[in-house]
């Protein structure tokens, strides 16, 4: 296929403003993700506090450790679940 001008500089700008637009989170890496960036650019409201070092540290069993497989539907749908038991 032949692309012309005008179609090559908007797929080119497109890709440009995409870059701009993610390059903060491909530089920063861990430190973007966690919200500390340099000069102060506020990425979310997560927040590390000091002393809790330990990311995903649940202390709750997990289903798969207290439903046991035989216990669980053979079929299920999102479409068929009521709310308020009606």
């Amino acid at each position: 296929q032949n692309i012309n001008a005008a179609t090559m500089a908007s797929l080119l700008s497109r890709a440009f403003l995409f870059l701009a637009a993610t390059s903060p989170l491909l530089v920063a890496g861990d430190e973007f993700i966690r919200g500390v960036v340099p000069d102060g650019l506020r990425i979310n409201e997560f927040k590390v506090l000091e002393g809790h070092n330990t990311p995903d540290n649940f202390h709750s069993p997990l289903p798969h450790e207290y439903i046991a497989e035989g216990e669980l539907p053979t079929s299920w749908d999102w479409r068929n679940v009521t709310v308020g038991g009606n």
